[in-house]
């Protein structure tokens, strides 16, 4: 996945370094901080799924493996995984909780995909339409990252403005290797902005990595109509475009009525901090 990249861990993370298994036939980036003398695992923002990178299907015992050599580094962690790390035995310790991803494989064509929308969303669909929303692309970086940050740094508090800051500069060099997809939607009598997504990829997904909406879209259902014709610009393709999330009730159910699927991966957390410093991170 593009979050094991390096350019990712560089701009994202505040620290990594890696555990390599062989030669490099599995690796295992290691995301941390640095408070009281003491090195954590975090999960930087907008890098949704770390864990381990295999290039054939990990055992249990190798997964095991590396996660016990990292708690011999580490005494604390909150850090993803990813959804080719899930197992049925974790190692002592180590506590897990299933977390959801949702994807919508393209390769299928639109009226496929189509077929699979709930009631409600072709619905909706059809409102946009009738409002003669335009969908477009744009290059447009910035002021999609800071409209996302206006509309839901309350609902983010973890993410700081700095995060925002590395989030560009990580867009910028992605724009350079045309990585990076910004599309949005307008209402057409003043051109004024109802919806925008901004999209990294591989050569296996678009990651829907920023997304919103503002409250005058949402009475005119700019959100779905966004939602439709990017499937319906990428339908027929190889591709997968993965959502990114939600455990949030309302936006998993969102992504469903688009008849997403679930993948699910694993958020870890261990504590081996000494007896009076592991009482505050309870």
């Amino acid at each position: 996945m593009i979050y094991g990249e390096s350019v990712y861990l560089d701009t994202m993370a505040v620290h990594w370094d890696a555990i390599v298994w062989g030669d490099y036939e599995a690796v295992m980036p290691l995301t941390w901080k640095k408070k009281w003398s003491i090195r954590y695992l975090y999960q930087p923002p907008f890098l949704q799924q770390g864990g381990i990178y295999a290039i054939q299907p990990l055992s249990e015992t190798l997964l095991s493996a590396f996660l016990n050599l990292a708690a011999k580094h580490f005494s604390f962690a909150e850090t993803t995984l990813n959804h080719g790390n899930l197992c049925r035995q974790w190692p002592d310790g180590i506590a897990m909780q299933k977390r959801s991803n949702y994807l919508i494989h393209l390769e299928k064509g639109y009226e496929e995909i189509s077929k699979n929308y709930h009631t409600d969303t072709r619905q909706s669909i059809n409102k946009a339409i009738d409002a003669n929303l335009q969908y477009s692309d744009s290059t447009a970086i910035s002021p999609a990252i800071r409209l996302y940050e206006e509309l839901y740094r309350d609902r983010l508090p973890a993410f700081k403005p700095d995060a925002y800051n590395r989030f560009e500069k990580l867009c910028q060099h992605y724009r350079q290797e045309n990585r990076v997809i910004v599309r949005q939607v307008k209402e057409p009598e003043n051109g004024e902005l109802m919806a925008v997504s901004l999209l990294l990829k591989d050569d296996k997904r678009f990651y829907n990595l920023i997304s919103c909406t503002v409250p005058e879209g949402r009475k005119k259902k700019a959100n779905y109509f966004l939602y439709d014709a990017l499937i319906r610009e990428w339908a027929g393709t190889s591709m997968i475009l993965d959502l990114e999330g939600s455990d949030v009730p309302g936006i998993a159910f969102f992504y469903q009525k688009l008849g997403a699927k679930a993948e699910n991966y694993p958020f870890i957390r261990f504590n081996l901090l000494p007896r009076p410093v592991r009482l505050f991170k309870r």
